[in-house]
């Protein structure tokens, strides 16, 4: 008996350590933390009214060496393409990529001060009105950032895109979901897909001109984020309950939520 009893305990503890182990495989990953930057670019005048052009960052001060490192790259090239069209208001990535975290937003708009036109003229120099960088999602497996470049027309229109990052070492998700993939959800979810994208997809099948289901999409906490585009600055924004579409996403994506 006191043999028995010795074999249990030593399985007990083994359970628990094994465990433990599998608890710390997620639970032991750092949350990215971030702070929040505005920066103003400067006065632009659209129609009558004088508007502040900004650029708003959540700047990542803190959280898995690999992941800030990454995402720190990612910023740089969001910033790049809203400063930078490549011919007279152009420097080389190289020369004004930084790490300095804190002033990032400040820093691109330094350098490219130079380039601005004056304050209130009614054309402007940048690759939208406003940037947006915001975290919008945090697992214990991903990060999931939005860009929102911001327009202002008649109203404000917003083009939006989202990056995941797995947290593990860092890298970018590349595919979400497929084309084949949405067109299936859409097919088998009738309840949940947005009847005038369902219309339009129709129309594009129909004439053989290519769906371009998958506009943009991001990966969320619960859900899956999705931007459709009718036509330039015509958008359409949508999210499906992630518990639903979690069988049409990529190998990857489903590895990365199975350990939400």
């Amino acid at each position: 008996m006191k043999l028995s009893l010795f074999f249990v305990g030593v399985l007990l503890v083994a359970m628990f350590s094994l465990e433990s182990c599998k608890s710390n495989e997620t639970v032991g990953i750092q949350p990215l933390v971030v702070e929040r930057q505005e920066c103003f670019l400067k006065n632009y005048t659209h129609l009558t009214e004088v508007l502040p052009l900004t650029i708003d960052i959540d700047l990542p001060v803190e959280g898995p060496q690999l992941l800030v490192d990454s995402v720190t790259t990612f910023l740089n090239e969001a910033l790049y393409e809203f400063f930078d069209n490549g011919e007279e208001c152009h420097l080389p990535y190289d020369s004004v990529f930084s790490k300095d975290v804190k002033r990032l937003a400040e820093h691109y708009r330094d350098a490219y001060k130079p380039f601005f036109l004056a304050d209130g003229v009614n054309e402007h120099e940048f690759g939208a009105d406003c940037l947006e960088l915001n975290l919008v999602a945090q697992t214990d497996t991903y990060v999931t950032y939005e860009v929102d470049n911001v327009f202002f027309g008649e109203g404000v229109e917003t083009s939006t895109e989202w990056v995941t990052f797995v947290k593990n070492d860092g890298h970018r998700l590349g595919e979400v979901i497929s084309e084949d993939g949405l067109l299936r959800f859409y097919r088998e979810h009738p309840n949940l897909r947005s009847e005038d994208v369902w219309s339009n997809v129709q129309f594009h099948l129909s004439d053989s001109s290519g769906v371009g289901l998958v506009c943009e999409v991001g990966l969320l906490n619960d859900s899956v984020a999705h931007q459709y585009v009718y036509a330039t600055g015509i958008f359409e924004d949508l999210k499906y309950p992630l518990d639903s579409i979690a069988p049409y996403l990529s190998k990857e994506a489903r590895e990365l939520i199975g350990g939400k």
